[in-house]
């Protein structure tokens, strides 16, 4: 059976999560074929955990032309490529909109950068939604099920 990025669910992070993610070998996960999935594992609360999507959330800092916008959550900014596929119903990504984002990491490091899949606008519940998210995934880093 093909496995797909979505058999994990996407793994809430930090930006600063994001820097330090290390990429898995597809081949090595459960013998899939390499061409299959790409996954990624980072240390959490003293374990390994195992994702293949990403969900950041943050303001926009800059949208370019050039189809990615830079998405700032306060501790540390990740380039968010704006796929065409992602679909009509998702929100139009503006500068200083805060939003969320699911998608796949494609790098890690200074600057990680996320082929987006989703995007969804947060800024009507602007303030709500920045003060809990740091408090939600390191919650989910501390007593999460991963």
């Amino acid at each position: 059976m093909s496995t797909s990025k979505l058999s994990l669910p996407a793994r809430k992070l930090l930006v600063q999560d994001l820097q330090y993610c290390k990429q898995v070998s597809p081949a090595t996960k459960d013998s899939e074929p390499a061409s299959c999935v790409t996954y990624w594992t980072m240390s959490t609360n003293g374990k390994d955990v195992s994702f293949g999507m990403v969900w950041v959330q943050g303001v926009v800092k800059q949208v370019s032309e050039e189809g990615f916008c830079m998405l700032d959550d306060g501790t540390g900014v990740v380039m968010i490529i704006l796929h065409k596929l992602i679909p009509k119903g998702c929100s139009k990504v503006e500068t200083g909109k805060y939003m969320m984002v699911v998608g796949s990491l494609l790098s890690a490091g200074d600057t990680p950068r996320v082929r987006a899949v989703k995007v969804q606008d947060l800024s009507p519940s602007q303030a709500i939604q920045q003060a809990s998210w740091p408090l939600e995934v390191v919650d989910l880093q501390l007593h999460g099920d991963s």
